[in-house]
């Protein structure tokens, strides 16, 4: 839900909202940590189960390299964010961080 709300969250290229109804052939994009996903769903479920099942109704999408753990990435963050006492990043800030390759 808090995704949605960042706009992480993206259905056929637009943001969405945490009730939004899935139907099937739709594209989800999310940006979990530094990787963003994005799946092809090829069958609803109407109940829970287990993640090594619900591979089966979803199609990966995301290239395999940005699958990968990018290196060191955590770690060369707080380096490179602002000087102290400058107070917090701004939005504009946090994009210029997000455009950096860390790979």
């Amino acid at each position: 839900m808090q995704a949605c709300k960042a706009g992480h969250v993206k259905v056929n290229g637009h943001n969405v909202k945490a009730a939004r109804f899935i139907h099937i052939g739709e594209t989800v994009e999310a940006r979990c940590g530094f990787v963003q996903r994005k799946v092809k769903v090829l069958e609803l479920l109407e109940r829970r189960v287990s993640a090594k099942e619900v591979a089966d109704y979803l199609e990966e999408l995301t290239p395999p390299e940005d699958l990968r753990p990018k290196r060191n990435a955590k770690a060369l963050q707080p380096l490179v964010l602002h000087r102290k006492g400058t107070g917090r990043p701004t939005k504009r800030d946090r994009r210029k961080l997000d455009e950096l390759d860390w790979g």
